[in-house]
């Protein structure tokens, strides 16, 4: 049996952010097999979450997961997890952008879907879990996760909603209107 090892070394830097730039994030990993089922968002900070958050992404234990995870520097650096749990017929989310204001990062992301068709009984197969785990360098600021509902035939995507706000305490707010970009 081949086993794929993925090792992300990151974060060589602390971030200095100013105010009103756009960053890139370090990295992110995305996809559509994730084995949680509801809506998950997350802000990491240490190994130990690490490994409890991607323990349940892969729908094992924190002691038994059958692939190993991905390396961070937790000194420099933080995750941010989101888990978009069941969705019908996407590949993947995606980072559209980061941008750095005052006392929060905004985090817009859309999923990247495909379409078969509608039909009053979807097979089984046409869901999927996606999720996203993006590495930031590590910030005390608020984390804005904001979902983009993508326009037919348009991109960047201009529809934006707020989901969550991820505090460095580890607490979550629930969403404030954020303004569109248009």
């Amino acid at each position: 049996m081949k086993s794929t090892l993925l090792f992300v070394i990151v974060c060589v830097f602390t971030a200095n952010y100013s105010v009103a730039e756009d960053i890139k994030p370090l990295v992110y990993l995305s996809g559509n097999n994730s084995k949680v089922s509801k809506q998950f968002y997350e802000r990491i900070t240490n190994a130990d979450e690490m490994a409890k958050v991607w323990a349940q992404h892969l729908g094992t234990s924190k002691d038994d997961y059958y692939r190993p995870m991905f390396e961070v520097d937790f000194d420099r650096c933080m995750v941010v997890a989101i888990l978009r749990g069941k969705q019908i017929q996407v590949r993947q989310v995606e980072v559209n952008s980061i941008s750095v204001q005052k006392d929060s990062l905004i985090v817009r992301f859309t999923e990247f879907g495909y379409s078969i068709g509608a039909t009053d009984k979807m097979p089984e197969t046409e869901y999927k879990y996606p999720y996203v785990f993006v590495v930031l360098p590590k910030t005390d600021k608020e984390i804005v996760l904001v979902a983009g509902q993508p326009i037919k035939g348009r991109k960047p995507t201009t529809n934006w909603q707020e989901i969550v706000r991820l505090r460095a305490d580890g607490t979550k707010r629930q969403p404030v209107q954020v303004k569109s970009d248009n």
